[in-house]
């Protein structure tokens, strides 16, 4: 472990630190489908907290905990600062996984798009400066996709009516 210039953080690192290690055994042990979706939480004492990410999830490993308790000791064992754990304990997270929200782009301006061109000229590169090219001529192309002119008159007139 690298020295601390703050001990401090000493603990608070190797808490981590051991907590990561579980971690990482633990999805090592699980099956195919349940990697990534049970995650170690906390490390109280000698027992694991682990996460899952549904209610079903959590009975399915509420029923698997005892052998993956045995499969960690033992895994464990080639890592002296791991403790022995006694016990596993299983939460469900309550805050869903993040979504990706996509936000349409702003088409670029006259300038942006000139200099696509001159970019896509010199580029040797002929996928990358058809992209270019393609980038260049979006413009037009968002502007009637995104809002037709039909609901755009109704936003006008609800924004008045605000």
């Amino acid at each position: 472990m690298k020295p601390f210039q703050f001990p401090a953080i000493r603990p608070i690192a190797e808490r981590a630190g051991l907590i990561r290690m579980f971690n990482l055994l633990l999805q090592e042990s699980l099956p195919n489908h349940l990697v990534g979706r049970v995650q170690v939480l906390n490390l109280r004492a000698d027992t694991l907290v682990l996460g899952v990410d549904h209610g079903s999830l959590a009975t399915q490993a509420r029923f698997q905990s005892g052998q993956w308790l045995n499969q960690l000791n033992l895994a464990a064992q080639a890592y002296p600062r791991l403790p022995k754990l006694t016990g596993i304990e299983i939460r469900i997270n309550a805050e869903p996984p993040l979504k990706k929200l996509r936000r349409p782009g702003l088409p670029p301006d006259a300038e942006t798009r000139q200099a696509l061109l001159n970019l896509a000229a010199s580029e040797p590169d002929p996928k990358l400066a058809e992209a270019m090219r393609r980038l260049a001529q979006v413009r037009n192309q968002r502007r009637h996709t995104t809002v037709p002119a039909d609901e755009s008159s109704e936003r006008s007139t609800r924004s008045d009516e605000a």
